[in-house]
């Protein structure tokens, strides 16, 4: 990719809707077995929490839905990076000092390897049955992969200050003790990976960051 030009970066719609359509399942079947149980309170207590939790992530998978269609999330440029998450703040690429290159966790197990077989073969589905138009299928989507997959991390210099001013900013973007900053850059449920995310980003902060090129994350 050239660094001399801009990417945007969308919601991949299939897989916010395949999450959102079982947490609404989840919700219908907690539901209706919190009705129908003929257990104690402990149990009735706990159907009414898994109930609950199913409502509350189902509803912020339509929020997102309808808030998120076809919008701009995140911008790549030569001026920097904008995440609209955050705000309508650019990250300029000469304020980032480094960036975790760490290799991410994999989590390889038997259930997650079917899992993602499973949830894949749904989402490859929905896209044949022509209801989203013409869409690029991430080479790998990140529905059931280990939370260490899901984000990008990178340490801002000295001076260089971002207002978390939203619910995302302020869970994304972190203080250290020093005074600077680390930035989480969310990957999950974007129309790309997170292996194609970084690899641009860190062409973009060697072409335009002035700086010895990123290393990874002390651990």
């Amino acid at each position: 990719m050239s660094t001399s030009e801009t990417y945007t970066f969308e919601y991949f719609m299939p897989e916010i809707h395949l999450k959102t359509a079982l947490l609404t399942f989840s919700t219908v079947l907690f539901g209706f077995i919190y009705q129908v149980a003929k257990g104690g309170a402990g149990s009735h207590l706990i159907l009414f929490l898994a109930f609950s939790a199913s409502v509350l992530f189902a509803f912020f998978g339509f929020y997102r839905i309808i808030s998120w269609t076809q919008e701009t999330v995140l911008v790549v440029s030569p001026q920097g990076l904008t995440d609209s998450r955050f705000g309508q703040v650019t990250i300029p690429w000469t304020a980032i000092e480094r960036i975790d290159l760490t290799p991410p966790t994999e989590n390889n197990s038997w259930q997650a390897e079917q899992n993602r077989f499973l949830f894949r073969g749904i989402i490859r589905l929905l896209i044949a049955s022509g209801i989203y138009g013409t869409v690029t299928i991430p080479g790998n989507p990140t529905l059931t992969e280990h939370r260490d997959k899901r984000r990008i991390k990178l340490w801002l210099r000295s001076g260089t200050q971002i207002e978390q001013t939203t619910p995302a900013a302020r869970l994304r973007i972190r203080d250290n003790a020093d005074g600077t900053q680390r930035v989480y850059i969310a990957t999950a449920d974007l129309n790309a990976t997170r292996e194609e995310l970084l690899a641009l980003i860190v062409d973009f902060h060697a072409q335009y960051g002035n700086m010895a090129q990123s290393q990874p994350a002390a651990t």
